[in-house]
């Protein structure tokens, strides 16, 4: 397969990435994965061949897992046979492509740079690792012709919690919003933190607009929920929301995200919830 299929796949992440066919064959692998492995040739490769031998049945265990709807993560792992390094993996599997995505982070000692990719305060997905992600389900949309979306969002009312109660609260007041958007999403969507009080959020699979701002209603409910902080403490806040979509706002992983968030500063401005890119898309699609 052409490279270009996959450009969305490593777009800005400098880690390793490659993507498996139901046989391991690796029918793409990105530069960096290129680079660590040694002997990799443009041609299809099974991915086994690469594999530190006294781990294939760890390698094996982690896709079969990924079969069954699974993002699969597994920490110190030395895979590659060329390298003495040990990473933390990411394997997702999509079935409609009958494709496994492989994520490769690089440890060091006791320090992970799992933390690179991970949000250190809310265990979720970090930037990098959103746009990774979010550069996959527009792969899938690109195959399966389907539609995702885009939520940006910030919250209102956490800058006071921060300067009445400190640091610590603002801390649990961000660990339990996550919690709350991971349960409310579907297991494949995507919910990351951009840091501060940012979240962002890719839904896959969308049928029409409309059903995306269902989503946004139910997280609005969600956030808006009394948050205990200690010591008989309750604090609320709310959650201001800015919605792009793929394909109809933009095919640039980039440009789908600035435009989610240029809705999202709309949405604050005017004291609505949430806001389209293009309201139209609401009743259009």
């Amino acid at each position: 397969m052409e490279d270009i299929e996959y450009r969305y796949f490593h777009e800005l992440t400098p880690l390793e990435m490659c993507v498996l066919d139901d046989d391991w064959r690796i029918v793409y692998a990105n530069p960096f994965f290129k680079k660590t492995v040694s002997n990799y040739q443009p041609e299809e490769q099974n991915f086994n061949y690469f594999i530190e031998p006294e781990n294939r049945g760890v390698v094996k265990e982690l896709l079969d897992k990924a079969q069954e709807g699974f993002e699969i993560q597994q920490e110190k792992l030395r895979i590659f046979s060329s390298s003495e390094a040990v990473y933390h993996i990411i394997v997702r599997y999509f079935p409609e492509l009958e494709r496994y995505y492989l994520v490769f982070s690089k440890q060091s000692g006791e320090s992970s740079q799992a933390l690179q990719i991970t949000d250190t305060l809310t265990g979720l997905p970090n930037r990098e690792l959103f746009l990774d992600r979010l550069g996959q389900l527009i792969f899938k949309c690109n195959r399966t012709d389907s539609k995702l979306a885009v939520l940006f969002m910030d919250l209102n009312g956490f800058k006071p919690i921060n300067d009445n109660y400190g640091h610590k609260a603002g801390d649990i007041v961000l660990k339990i919003i996550a919690e709350r958007l991971q349960v409310s999403m579907r297991g494949m969507d995507t919910v990351a933190r951009f840091g501060g009080d940012e979240f962002v959020i890719a839904l896959s699979d969308i049928k029409k607009g409309i059903h995306t701002s269902l989503v946004a209603k139910r997280i609005m409910h969600r956030v808006e929920q009394p948050i205990d902080i200690g010591d008989n403490l309750n604090v609320n806040v709310t959650t201001s929301i800015g919605i792009s979509l793929y394909p109809d706002d933009d095919k640039s992983i980039q440009n789908l995200i600035k435009k989610a968030d240029d809705a999202m500063y709309r949405a604050k401005n005017s004291r609505n919830g949430y806001l389209f890119y293009d309201m139209d898309k609401i009743f259009c699609n």
